[in-house]
């Protein structure tokens, strides 16, 4: 059943469950919270400078216990009511054994005797989860992102009491995040796999009373005759042609939009009186915007809409992280060739910039419309400043979305070029000229990971 008492049209099957039992999940939440495993997460995110990045790579110096459940593995034992817990759900390899197929090297590559399977471990806002790490051997089959994180943040920042729906649930953070805010809550995935980490996240943080997750797809969920309090959304908005296979997580067909425009359509008529639509969506656009705002506000009718346009990536750019991305989808092709069908596709389009957005719609008949632009700074092209300062080498201060790429070889190269590359951005005013005359090397030599100079070219004043 769903949060107002019937069920989503034809799901296309019950909700996957995880593994093990919900009590032995519960069981293994309680254990963590009592090793202040959600304290020791948000403690090393944040000395990281790395507030929303969900998977940090080298921290914690010699924190074993971090170590076993955030990157897969460890030299030192756990302690015993962790290690059974986790051995109750299948999630503990013994010493020597196969760990779910990957061997765990620690940071010097040596394999380390203590590991996991089938989950990495995380932490936001004191509510635990479970999914891939990005940079070890996937395991489950569920992402989460820096955008998760953000989501989730945007969500708690939103009132809202009753009932909730949650297209796309992922992981099940912003799920059990809603139920920790007292709102019953259905969760919908078209993956089984997504469906299955909701339900042990859930009972992980120990609201599996208020969180109901079913597998189904957006549009079985949004032709159903419930009505809810809050809809949440993270839909998938790359635009990805169909020469290039990609996870369902991140592929919003050849324009980007087409399952964001699956809940534009349908999720206000979701909504009780009163109630909002909470989503973040991604956009193709060029230097004036994302160009889907003018069909929001013409769906949206007599609901209310507010959008805050929170990052912009040149295109190219985000073209080599979907290019990383895809290769596991695409065995037969390298990145390079996968980019170059990417370049041709958004050059197509017209795209030159990928935005991210967040919206709320609310079902308040006042019909307003706002929308705050916090790139604007650097949208349009201008007199380029004097002695203009290299990029600071602070993560979350790096244009949003270079968390996937190599992007530190570049940074340290672009620092040693500076002067020159200054020069150059002032007689070009383009990004593929910049690096053309000053980084032919870092180009030839990885063409993916070396589109991170558009991101860092594209702050400097008058660059385009």
């Amino acid at each position: 059943m769903t949060a107002s008492g019937t069920a989503p049209a034809a799901p296309s099957a019950p909700a996957p469950a995880p593994r093990g039992d919900l009590f032995a999940w519960s069981r293994l939440g309680k254990v963590l919270r009592a090793l202040d495993w959600p304290l020791r997460a948000e403690a090393y995110r944040q000395a990281g400078g790395s507030i929303h990045h969900p998977w940090l790579t080298d921290p914690a110096g010699d924190d074993a216990l971090f170590r076993l459940l955030h990157l897969g593995g460890a030299h030192s034992a756990p302690p015993p009511e962790l290690s059974d817990a986790l051995a109750a759900l299948g999630l503990m390899a013994s010493p020597g054994g196969s760990a779910g197929g990957d061997p765990a090297p620690d940071a010097g590559g040596d394999v380390a005797p203590y590991r996991t399977a089938h989950h990495y471990f995380t932490a936001f806002r004191g509510l635990l989860t479970v999914a891939d790490h990005h940079a070890r051997p996937p395991r489950s089959g569920v992402y989460l992102g820096e955008d998760g994180l953000m989501f989730t943040d945007r969500v708690l920042s939103t009132h809202a009491e009753g009932t909730a729906l949650e297209i796309g649930c992922g992981s099940g953070l912003t799920a059990s995040a809603l139920a920790t805010r007292g709102l019953r809550t259905t969760a919908i995935d078209i993956s089984a796999d997504c469906v299955a980490a909701t339900t042990a996240t859930a009972a992980l943080n120990g609201v599996t009373d208020r969180v109901e997750p079913v597998h189904a797809d957006a549009g079985q969920a949004l032709a159903g005759a419930a009505r809810y309090d809050l809809v949440a959304a993270n839909p998938p908005g790359l635009p990805v042609p169909d020469t290039v296979a990609y996870s369902p997580a991140g592929n919003g067909g050849p324009d980007g939009l087409a399952v964001v425009r699956t809940v534009w359509e349908n999720a206000p008529q979701m909504l009780r009186d009163g109630g909002a639509v909470v989503m973040r969506f991604e956009c193709a656009g060029d230097l004036v915007g994302p160009w889907a705002l003018p069909e929001i506000f013409e769906l949206a009718g007599d609901s209310s809409v507010l959008v805050t346009i929170h990052a912009r990536l040149p295109m190219r750019t985000r073209s080599a992280l979907t290019a990383l991305r895809a290769a596991p989808y695409n065995p037969g092709d390298a990145p390079q060739e996968l980019l170059r069908r990417l370049d041709a596709h958004t050059d197509a389009l017209g795209a030159s910039r990928l935005y991210t957005c967040f919206m709320v719609l609310r079902k308040d008949g006042r019909a307003r419309r706002e929308v705050h632009d916090l790139t604007a700074a650097n949208l349009s092209p201008g007199a380029a400043a004097e002695s203009p300062a290299p990029p600071p080498v602070d993560i979350d201060r790096l244009p949003p979305g270079l968390a996937g790429l190599d992007w530190r070889p570049q940074l340290a190269l672009l620092h040693e070029r500076w002067d020159e590359t200054v020069r150059a951005a002032a007689r070009h005013r383009d990004a593929d000229a910049v690096i053309t005359e000053v980084f032919p090397d870092a180009r030839a030599q990885d063409p993916v990971n070396s589109r991170s100079l558009h991101a860092f070219l594209s702050v400097l004043p008058g660059m385009p």
